[in-house]
């Protein structure tokens, strides 16, 4: 892989050429982690923080399930960027690219514990020589502290800073041994809590290389932010490529929390035929239903008010 100077539309942004030739832009998850940090430093947007106990984190796991050869609208074939929320089955979301390599992988959560593991689990990543290397590392306290430690050095926000030195990073490395502990023999889904879910370890496993050169080329970004934050939505947009390709939008269960139009409003900037919506609800067990573009209806199979 060879590094390429030129042009950039982002600072401190690299062009890298992929052993098939064609161009591929590095940093953009780097970029974006900055960006989240500069609204929250600024002030510019307002500070909402999910403590742990509001609602379940799915750290590194996800109740959630998707059907992978069957949840893409038929000759839907994403090419392009992942945007989405948490630290769990927004990774997940790699099944869904067959022979193409997402652009990048950017996920915003106002839950510090998400976006802390998030970036200490790619940092592990890029750290490691495959995936059973990767294991022992996560798994190790000693390992997985120095990295949380390592993530909360290099922010530079003062305000996150405070906010991921609170995490209790025992209570993280409980999490992850929780989802290793449930990672099947084989394939993606696995059972928890008696229900059929992805794995998110077991997609990291299935889709290694893919996620190796993602996280290689700072092509993974979790920010600290309001997934409908307009600014940061607006950041998603205007992304080079965003706009010629069909782009995942993983939203999970937000949809429960707002009033439909409300929901599909937010998200105006992303909304277009092209981009592919993956929303799960309460309602239906948490079963993923993909749509491309949200209409001014709630999508078959998802039973919202």
């Amino acid at each position: 892989m060879q590094i390429m100077t030129g042009d950039s539309d982002f600072p401190n942004e690299a062009r890298m050429a992929d052993h098939e030739g064609s161009l591929r832009v590095s940093s953009i998850g780097t970029n974006f982690e900055h960006y989240s940090s500069g609204l929250l430093a600024s002030g510019e947007v307002p500070v909402r923080v999910l403590e742990r106990g509001d609602i379940p984190p799915a750290l590194l796991a996800t109740n959630e399930y998707m059907d992978t050869g069957k949840v893409l609208p038929d000759g839907c074939n994403p090419d392009g960027f992942v945007y989405g929320t948490g630290a769990g089955n927004v990774l997940g979301t790699l099944m869904l690219f067959d022979d193409v390599l997402p652009k990048a992988i950017l996920s915003v959560d106002i839950l510090p514990d998400a976006v802390l593991l998030g970036r200490a689990t790619i940092a592990l990543i890029r750290a490691s020589d495959g995936y059973d290397d990767f294991i022992g590392k996560i798994s190790s306290p000693s390992i997985f502290g120095t990295a949380v430690e390592s993530v909360i050095d290099e922010e530079t926000s003062e305000k996150l800073k405070k906010l991921f030195s609170e995490v209790d990073v025992g209570s993280l490395s409980s999490d992850v041994s929780f989802a290793i502990e449930h990672v099947p023999d084989t394939g993606v889904v696995g059972r928890q809590r008696g229900r059929d879910v992805i794995s998110v370890f077991a997609v990291i496993r299935e889709k290694w290389a893919q996620i190796k050169q993602l996280s290689d080329e700072q092509n993974i970004g979790f920010g600290f932010s309001d997934f409908f934050e307009q600014k940061v939505l607006s950041y998603v947009a205007s992304l080079t490529d965003f706009s010629m390709r069909t782009n995942i939008i993983y939203t999970s269960n937000l949809a429960d929390y707002l009033a439909w139009k409300k929901f599909k409003d937010s998200l105006e900037q992303l909304n277009r035929e092209g981009n592919v919506f993956l929303l799960a609800s309460r309602e239906n067990d948490f079963n993923l239903v993909a749509t491309q573009g949200v209409s001014s209806n709630p999508p078959q199979g998802l039973f919202l008010e």
